[in-house]
């Protein structure tokens, strides 16, 4: 425990980011690598890659992954396969990830969520459900996703609560304020 202010500062300063990133099984996968790659560069950084059940981290592929991608000799980085996503979302900072609805839970828990979108380059067809609602920093480039993770800072805060508000609004309760009237709804659809 720090004995005085100055201790106190100097662990705070020397804390370390706690980075998720959540696999997404349509990430270009020579992207993935890169940016994972430079994030293992940054020093104040403990990086986990939640492994996607079908994505390139699969159990029986992951020692030839992770040797590719620990080459570097970095402590600071694991390839999770069994911890529940949502522990992980709880002990993180920063979570990154595309194409997945576990990002939802993450925006839920509050977390700063950054959307690499050049990693589903190739599926840009496909809409980021959540992209519109801005609780996502959105970054189009590896340099991007580094200088946001730099400038990251636990006591200042992107999260607009109002668009996660807004975004429970219309994808959870259908345009409705909250969930009353909603299984009621339901049952005289289906009767």
């Amino acid at each position: 425990y720090p004995k005085n202010k100055d201790e106190e500062k100097k662990l705070i300063d020397n804390k370390k980011i706690r980075v998720l990133y959540i696999d997404g099984s349509y990430d270009n996968s020579v992207d993935k690598i890169s940016l994972i790659n430079e994030i293992l560069k940054l020093k104040n950084i403990e990086l986990v890659v939640k492994a996607h059940p079908r994505g390139m981290f699969i159990k029986n592929q992951l020692s030839n992954k992770q040797k590719k991608l620990t080459e570097n000799n970095n402590s600071n980085f694991l390839i999770d396969i069994s911890t529940p996503t949502k522990k992980l979302i709880d002990n993180s900072d920063l979570i990154l990830g595309t194409y997945s609805s576990i990002l939802v839970e993450a925006m839920l828990s509050k977390k700063q969520i950054i959307l690499p979108k050049f990693l589903i380059k190739d599926h840009m067809e496909f809409e980021i459900f959540y992209e519109k609602f801005g609780f996502a920093k959105i970054c189009n480039n590896i340099t991007e996703v580094i200088k946001y993770i730099n400038s990251f800072s636990e006591n200042s805060s992107d999260q607009n609560l109002e668009s996660i508000e807004n975004f429970i609004r219309d994808y959870v309760y259908g345009g409705r304020k909250n969930s009353l009237n909603i299984l009621e709804e339901y049952y005289y659809l289906i009767k």
